[in-house]
């Protein structure tokens, strides 16, 4: 095995690669095909990944852009940049999913600490009432009625209602 080394351009990280062959990074790719998915998983647009990847110095624009087209519709490097933004993506949900739950115990702490500490059993009884709510030991009813008749009674009953609803809102 040898090591082999790739730099980010835009947080100037040095990559450290182990690969069995010379000039590959562990997905397969060539370290310049690897460096030109990382490009484009970052945002870049297809010549700007190709620019980041290749020395393009000397080639017309036209050039720059057919090749890192050419080189986008790759199947390993269409496949390569799936996996890395797959994977980005589940990192990102992991720290969300970590946020949520330091917020909610943030939450229930405070709830916890107003029941305990209230200064009226009014607070207290709020607070233990949230409490109940976030552990899903209450949930809100609703009743429904359903209503028999023909067409012009359920009219005539929806307008009621309807007008019931506008005069207290």
């Amino acid at each position: 095995m040898t090591d082999d080394t790739g730099t980010n351009d835009e947080t100037g990280t040095v990559v450290e690669f182990k690969s069995r062959h010379v000039g590959k990074a562990p997905s397969g790719l060539t370290l310049k095909q690897e460096a030109f998915v990382m490009a484009l998983a970052d945002g870049a647009t297809n010549s700007e990944a190709y620019r980041k990847a290749y020395d393009a110095s000397g080639m017309a624009m036209t050039t720059v852009h057919s090749k890192a087209c050419t080189l986008a519709a790759d199947p390993r490097i269409k496949g390569r940049l799936g996996e890395v933004l797959a994977e980005r993506r589940a990192k990102k949900q992991h720290v969300s999913a970590q946020t949520e739950e330091r917020l909610t115990e943030r939450v229930w702490r405070n709830v916890w600490r107003l029941a305990e500490n209230a200064e009226s059993q009014t607070v207290q009884a709020t607070a233990i009432a949230l409490a109940a709510k976030m552990a899903g030991m209450v949930t809100e009813k609703q009743e429904i009625k359903q209503i028999q008749g023909d067409t012009a009674t359920l009219e005539a009953e929806l307008k009621a209602r309807l007008a019931k609803h506008l005069k207290a809102g």
